[in-house]
């Protein structure tokens, strides 16, 4: 008795077999895709704000916490919040809530994006 783990890489290994072809010109495209998406001015935009959240991030890991949040004023679960990357030194120390929701109002979506 063949297990189900041998089963599916067999079948694996028999589209491969059959579809080799289509699958390698799948992946060129794919790389072709990435290799122009990286050279486009308009993702080199976006690789500089990604450093300047990165540098902004460094800058703030050296800025201790306060002991409590600037809007809500708990204690619990607090972080470190840019109002503006551009101005690394300036940060605050929010709850964890009150960070998504300010990250919400102002920058339109949410910290991790």
């Amino acid at each position: 008795m063949v297990s189900k783990k041998e089963h599916i890489a067999e079948r694996q290994r028999l589209n491969y077999e059959n579809n080799k072809d289509a699958i390698l010109m799948q992946q060129k495209e794919r790389y072709n895709k990435i290799k122009i998406r990286l050279t486009n001015k308009n993702m080199d935009l976006d690789i500089v704000e990604k450093k300047k959240r990165f540098n902004a991030r460094s800058y703030a890991r050296k800025t201790p916490l306060k002991k409590e949040c600037g809007i809500c004023k708990t204690t619990e679960r607090l972080e470190r919040h840019h109002w503006d990357y551009n101005k690394p030194l300036l940060v605050s120390t929010l709850c964890n809530q009150c960070h998504e929701i300010q990250h919400i109002r102002n920058f339109g979506g949410s910290k991790f994006g």
